[in-house]
């Protein structure tokens, strides 16, 4: 999304980009950090790690964010924002998967079926 967004040539196509674009990265992306945070974190612990999770995406990255994407748009321009944002969001999701499993064999050897179960109490999705 990112990098069709840093293609931009003028403010109409980065609005119309950005409107139309984001809500597809939302939806996934909200998913995916939820189920992450269960993955990573005890059962017993989940409400602690989804708020800890939500107070630094929402608060404190709500609040560096703006400031540190405000800096590299005002010295390098907007291009170089989303290109920043695509390239880092590529880069952690390469690493964060590596990284989640690294030191958990019983994580790594389960197949998508049983993290289904995993995550839903033994529910049967598949």
């Amino acid at each position: 999304m990112f990098l069709l967004i840093s293609l931009a040539t003028n403010s109409g196509e980065l609005f119309m980009g950005y409107s139309l674009l984001a809500p597809l990265a939302w939806a996934p992306f909200a998913t995916g950090a939820f189920t992450l945070i269960a993955e990573l974190v005890p059962r017993r612990s989940w409400a602690t790690g989804q708020t800890l999770f939500a107070l630094w995406m929402w608060s404190v990255g709500g609040m560096w964010g703006p400031l540190i994407g405000g800096f590299i748009a005002q010295r390098w321009g907007l291009a170089a924002l989303f290109a920043t944002l695509f390239f880092g969001g590529f880069c952690f999701s390469v690493t964060l998967p590596v990284a989640s499993r690294a030191g958990r064999p019983e994580v790594a050897s389960r197949g998508p079926r049983d993290e289904l179960r995993g995550i839903h109490g033994g529910m049967n999705f598949l």
